[in-house]
């Protein structure tokens, strides 16, 4: 796929002062590592952070294998001040929501 980013990323703040980021990696066989600066938020707390993703990129539920491809908890998200830092697996889809202290 040439000249398409393999990051996909929105990010909603809600009226807590909290931050959701909604992030897909792209890339099928690398993992990527994510920095992302958010100082304006003011202090963040990491909450729920989830991934969706299967080795197998044909993998679907079915009646019979309703949990195959399911979210999961995502590891590793830091904040540190305004630094907030993922590692993303392959050909995943992922949310992390940020809470305001």
């Amino acid at each position: 796929m040439p000249n398409v980013p393999y990051l996909k990323m929105s990010a909603v703040a809600d009226g807590a002062g909290g931050l959701s980021l909604f992030l897909l990696n792209r890339d099928l066989t690398q993992e990527m590592e994510v920095n992302l600066e958010a100082r304006s938020f003011g202090r963040l707390t990491p909450g729920e952070a989830m991934e969706v993703r299967h080795d197998d990129l044909r993998a679907t539920n079915t009646k019979d294998a309703a949990e195959r491809v399911k979210p999961a908890p995502l590891q590793g998200v830091s904040v540190n001040g305004g630094h907030i830092r993922a590692t993303l697996k392959p050909a995943s889809w992922n949310v992390i929501h940020l809470s305001a202290n």
